[in-house]
């Protein structure tokens, strides 16, 4: 339990207006290769997927990078957000086309 990130998701739901759907969050090792997660995935440590569906994608984005979160990953039908040491943004399978305004 880290109450930071804690704190930096709950500042993303009080910017965004309204309650998230978390998909995943902390995973041990087993459940990550069961699901094929990658091998240094920040699920191990403190991550979560928030589900997309009946958000606008832009502005779920917009309060995560604005409440702080360092690691933002934007695919299709959700967003990962973590509290990486080093900065890093990436889109997943092919969703980039889906996040362009």
């Amino acid at each position: 339990f880290d109450p930071k990130i804690m704190d930096t998701l709950q500042q993303a739901r009080t910017q965004f207006g309204g309650p998230f759907t978390i998909t995943s969050g902390h995973r041990s090792a087993e459940h990550n290769r069961k699901i094929n997660g990658a091998i240094y995935s920040q699920h191990l440590y403190l991550a979560f997927d928030i589900s997309l569906n009946g958000h606008d994608r832009h502005e779920v984005f917009d309060a995560c990078k604005s409440a702080g979160f360092t690691g933002l990953g934007l695919y299709r039908d959700f967003i990962h957000v973590d509290s990486r040491s080093r900065p890093n943004f990436w889109y997943g399978d092919d969703a980039k086309k889906l996040w362009k305004k």
